[in-house]
């Protein structure tokens, strides 16, 4: 059963905060569940400059390989320029393309986990691995049933 649908979508700059990882051995769970602890408790958003809305951004790029060799995480907000780059944080600029695009809804953080197991094993389409990303925009905040985003970047579709 297809869970996705094939988007166009434009490219983006963002900033925030990032660590690589790995998903051997669950640590990129580990690394991005304290990223994300980080990003609430020091206030990443505020300090994000030039930024066009309050969704977050989970974005998954420069990775080694597939989706098994280690990838940078970057947690953060959309911005209109990387100018003006605050000390500590990362900026990076997102490719537009073609996207398998899901929404998963349910509990969260399984919802999350279940739509990327289930993409690490598709076969219907062939991944790009220039940049994967989840929005958690005002839908992830519904306490009875959280939706998000889910776009990963495919070769020409």
């Amino acid at each position: 059963m297809k869970n996705y649908t094939i988007q166009k979508r434009d490219e983006f700059a963002m900033i925030g905060i990032s660590v690589r990882t790995s998903n051997r051995d669950n640590q990129a769970g580990k690394d991005i569940s304290a990223l994300f602890q980080r990003f609430f408790a020091e206030g990443i958003m505020e300090k994000i400059p030039g930024r066009l809305s309050d969704d977050i951004i989970n974005l998954y790029y420069d990775y080694a390989g597939d989706h098994t060799d280690p990838y940078t995480v970057l947690v953060g907000c959309r911005v209109s320029s990387l100018d003006d780059l605050p000390a500590g944080l990362t900026g990076h600029k997102v490719a537009g393309g073609s996207f398998a695009v899901y929404t998963p809804k349910g509990d969260m953080p399984d919802i999350i986990i279940n739509t990327w197991q289930e993409v690490w094993q598709t076969e219907e389409y062939q991944r790009s691995y220039q940049g994967d990303y989840d929005i958690y925009g005002p839908k992830a905040m519904d306490p009875d049933m959280p939706e998000v985003e889910i776009c990963v970047g495919i070769k020409k579709a």
